[in-house]
């Protein structure tokens, strides 16, 4: 059987619709009253409170707001049984390129003891893996990546990125994840993490993760201090960083090179302040102990 491993209960907040109706019912029963006090010529000092049946819409308007949802993440092992869900996750890895997804997939199964799968109720919700490169080297999969990161990055970066995938103590990280996972399921993912790479037999020993993430870039000019001007190069024209997830904040900050590029850019997600960017981090693992303490301060320890 695959371990099982941390399960949060995250608790996400739901507005219900009733309070909009309770809101809407609200302002016509204020202005009903208003009405009656014009025609009967009463002064504010005689008009009284709000009834009880206000005062109860309130309440209930304060109380019922919102809803508390609580939600079982399953973490455990890659099964044979994920691989559909994980090449409809994984089919954007790529920015929508073309690529071996289904190859990918095998290779994270066959790697499973490296890597940890996110569900709810069966349904494939993220994937955290690594894929010794030493161990899937010449495969399409890897080849696919190669293409893609080559074609994108700048020609300073070229020799960097081949060597990065040519490095035999080099492991590819995978996280992917939907948008609408909640930060909490990062520290018990990273945790699996490190746990996983301790216990891992492999030869050569990995020393460094090469990690393909999603990041957004906000174009919003920053607010100056009074008497200041921004000039050239100065930190408020330069576009702020904007991580998907916390953990790859955290790695970008103990990364020993990082590239960025770029990301496809559909005509539904276009928004003129903010545009995707995709980030290549190179990232020690003697340093991922470092990461889960990061991930641990911004977040909190994971739920044992």
């Amino acid at each position: 059987m695959p371990k099982r491993k941390h399960e949060p209960e995250v608790v996400q907040q739901v507005e219900e619709e009733q309070q909009e109706a309770e809101e809407e019912a609200e302002e016509e029963n204020g202005a009903g009253q208003d009405s009656e006090s014009v025609e009967s010529g009463s002064s504010s000092d005689d008009m009284e409170g709000p009834s009880s049946a206000e005062e109860e819409s309130e309440d209930d308007s304060d109380g019922e707001a919102f809803d508390s949802v609580t939600v079982d993440f399953d973490f455990s092992e890659p099964q044979e049984d994920d691989f559909l869900g994980l090449k409809v996750l994984l089919t954007n890895y790529l920015d929508g390129v073309t690529y071996d997804g289904s190859g990918l997939v095998d290779l994270v199964l066959k790697h499973s003891k490296l890597g940890t799968v996110i569900k709810c109720e069966d349904d494939v919700l993220g994937v955290t893996t690594v894929l010794p490169l030493a161990s899937v080297a010449g495969t399409r999969s890897l080849s696919d990546l190669g293409k893609f990161l080559l074609a994108r990055v700048g020609p300073e970066l070229k020799d960097r990125v081949q060597q990065s995938l040519a490095d035999k103590a080099m492991g590819l990280l995978l996280s992917e994840r939907l948008i609408n996972c909640p930060p909490a399921v990062a520290p018990p993912l990273q945790q699996a993490l490190r746990e996983d790479l301790q216990a891992h037999q492999g030869k050569p020993r990995m020393k460094h993760l090469l990690l393909l993430a999603r990041a957004f870039r906000d174009s919003r000019p920053a607010e100056q201090p009074a008497g200041k001007k921004g000039g050239k190069g100065s930190s408020s024209s330069k576009a702020e960083l904007i991580f998907t997830q916390p953990e790859v904040e955290c790695c970008f900050k103990h990364a020993v090179w990082t590239a960025e590029f770029a990301a496809r850019e559909t005509q539904e997600g276009r928004n003129k302040s903010c545009r995707p960017v995709r980030l290549i981090l190179c990232i020690p693992c003697a340093a991922l102990h470092r990461i889960g303490q990061d991930l641990e301060a911004l977040l909190g320890s994971p739920a044992e």
